[in-house]
């Protein structure tokens, strides 16, 4: 499977880990899903960490992404993504932000929890 997630659930926020090489589709799908099982989460605030998602490096497809997340995780209060620091272009910030939703993107846990708080 190109793609593997596992949710925590924690008294303020949910933690989501993803691992895998996903294509755009793959993730995008992903995304979709996490949105709908997003409905029913005890919280409304998010860490999503993608240090482990190998795939997806342009700045196309965190264009994308950000697109996606407008169209599936617009019910997020606060939305903070970990990515590795050296693929951190703040574009699917940009354009989850433009479309209204909360989403920050970050390359330190520590930093993405202490917004999420």
């Amino acid at each position: 499977m190109p793609i593997r997630f596992a949710v925590e659930h924690r008294a303020t926020h949910c933690v989501v880990r993803v691992d895998g090489d996903p294509t755009l589709a793959e993730f995008v799908a992903f995304i979709e899903r996490l949105g709908i099982e997003a409905r029913s989460w005890p919280t409304r605030r998010a860490l999503v960490d993608l240090r482990a998602v190998r795939t997806l490096t342009t700045a196309e497809h965190h264009r994308a992404v950000g697109q996606a997340v407008c169209a599936h995780l617009a019910s997020l209060e606060r939305l903070a993504s970990v990515v590795p620091a050296d693929r951190m272009t703040r574009n699917s910030e940009r354009v989850a932000q433009a479309g209204g939703v909360n989403l920050r993107v970050f390359s330190s846990e520590g930093d993405a929890l202490s917004w999420l708080a």
